[in-house]
């Protein structure tokens, strides 16, 4: 019973990291049939706009990941810094359909990214935190994985959804599990990484 137990609580703590994982590619794969297609259809973005948009939240993403990792290294538990960046990038992302301008949708979709920007770098610490090195290979690919998948279901099914039902609401759906994600993530994962030790005992993370 107590093995059952532990390997239950490692198939859950796994599962946090991976729903993040999942729903960050989502959004990443419904994003040209979501934001973009918003600002293009509703705000009346052109190539120029656009192109000038993304490039500077490319860069924006570049400069806050990085003291945005130093940070996470530092702090007693990296969900310190990254649940409320998970939040707050879920809010902002379905906040894009109330943008009545150009510099509206500019402003919230450069937040959103950088709010993401802020969060991703603290995952593969953790998943590296909560497992033993025999596993790390493993628990690494299964995390590009995870990601890969979302973006590829992301771009089908918010595409339908779009087509549907507009974009607005494929954004907020998006939004939406952007966030359960965020809230599953922080009811599994512990708030402390195991002790070295402990990595071992079941499945390579601690019970």
């Amino acid at each position: 019973p107590s093995a059952n137990r532990s390997t239950s609580t490692v198939w859950l703590r796994r599962q946090g990291l991976h729903a993040v994982v999942f729903t960050n590619g989502f959004s990443q794969g419904a994003m040209p049939v979501t934001s973009i297609l918003f600002a293009m259809e509703s705000l009346h973005f052109g190539s120029v706009e656009l192109g000038g948009m993304l490039t500077a939240n490319v860069l924006l993403m570049v400069l806050a990941s990085r003291p945005a990792t130093r940070i996470s290294d530092r702090l007693a538990s990296r969900k310190t810094i990254m649940v409320p960046a998970l939040v707050a990038a879920a809010l902002l992302n379905g906040l894009q359909p109330v943008a009545a301008t150009q510099l509206e949708f500019a402003a919230i979709f450069g937040a959103g990214a950088v709010s993401s920007a802020v969060s991703m770098p603290s995952i593969t610490p953790l998943f590296l935190d909560h497992t033993s090195v025999r596993e790390r290979a493993s628990a690494l690919a299964m995390r590009q994985m995870s990601q890969d998948v979302g973006a590829l279901l992301g771009a089908c099914v918010m595409g339908v959804v779009a087509t549907t039902s507009g974009t607005s609401v494929a954004i907020q759906i998006s939004a939406a599990l952007q966030l359960a994600a965020a809230i599953f993530f922080q009811l599994r994962v512990p708030l402390k990484p195991p002790r070295p030790g402990e990595r071992e005992r079941v499945g390579g993370v601690s019970p």
